[in-house]
Order: C-alpha cells, then structure tokens, then sequence
C-alpha cells in the first residue's frame, strides 16, 4: 500500500472517534475485455465487485471485510440485497468527481463529529491518494463509488462508502473503504 493511501487511514482511525477506515492495492492484468466493461459501466453484466472482493488476494489483504454480502439466494430474500445487485452499488463516476466526494467526506469528518479535517489537511491527503492511487492522472483513472454497506465491517450508517480506482495505465486498483458508525 502506498504510504499516502496508508497515511489517510491511519489519519480517519485517529481522528474520527468512531470512524474506520481501510485501504490496499492490487496489480490486475489489464485485460482489454475487462477495460471495455469497466469503462462502459456494464457492471451489471459482469460480476467483477462482486468476484473481486471474494478473490483470495483480496481477503487476504483486507481480511477485516468478511464476507460479501451479495449472492442470488441473499437477493432473493433481501429487496435491498436485490437492489444492491452484484456491483455491490458501485456506479463509474469521474476521477475528478470521485475525489471531490472523498474530500467533502473528510472535510464533513465522521457521523459522531462535527468538522472534519480542514481544508488544507483535505487537499493533502486528497492529493496523495491521487498521486499512490494512478499517479494523479485523475482523467486516466477509472472510478466507482458505492453507498452500499455491502459486507458485515461496515456499520450500516449513511456514512458507509467504498471507493475504487483503476489506474488504466499500470493496471493499479486502489481500494478504500469507509465506514463511521458505532
């Protein structure tokens, strides 16, 4: 993990009293059939979220996420498991927009707080995911967020959210989640 991604959740865990946060990093061969799925948003045709977080490699790194919610049987039982579907709640949005999420999410701070980190400190640690996430190519970068508390780690609060980056140059997948409540 690339010590700025790192240094942003070291900096949400101590600063947000009920606040964790997680993120690791993975090399995927870029596979031009995969490329175009992402980039067109036919998530829903592919189960890549889904498969992704269960892939070995993926557990082994970020162990503390569990299980995946999202399964047929679930969907069935569960209308908002249904409406979930198998992208976990992952939409494509553009680096540039993805990251003014993520920096209106710190400058917010956590459920339990008021403030947030100020606004240099945002544009810090916003910058340095930037730079270890694609190399800060922010147009280059493939991004999908999600609100979806899509395993059992997060807490089920409105504050909930998973970003994921792919830096379509290097094959790069940055992963952070999010999670604020009790």
């Amino acid at each position: 993990l690339d010590g700025r991604i790192a240094r942003l959740v070291e900096e949400i865990d101590a600063d947000w009293p009920n606040g964790r946060a997680l993120a690791a990093q993975f090399f995927l061969d870029l596979d031009p059939a995969l490329v175009f799925f992402l980039t067109r948003n036919r998530l829903h045709d592919l189960w890549f979220f889904t498969e992704f977080f269960r892939r070995p490699v993926v557990r082994q790194a970020l162990p503390e996420v569990g299980d995946v919610r999202w399964s047929e049987d679930a969907a069935a039982a569960n209308p908002h498991l249904a409406r979930m579907g198998p992208h976990l709640g992952f939409e494509l949005t553009d680096g540039w927009r993805s990251l003014g999420g993520l920096a209106s999410r710190l400058s917010h701070g956590g459920v339990y707080r008021g403030g947030g980190f100020p606004d240099p400190q945002v544009i810090q640690l916003v910058d340095g995911l930037a730079e270890g996430a694609f190399g800060g190519r922010r147009s280059e970068a493939l991004s999908y967020h999600s609100w979806a508390a899509w395993s059992d780690w997060f807490d089920g609060e409105s504050e909930d959210s998973s970003w994921f980056w792919l830096d379509r140059r290097t094959g790069l997948a940055t992963v952070l989640l999010i999670t604020d409540g009790p």
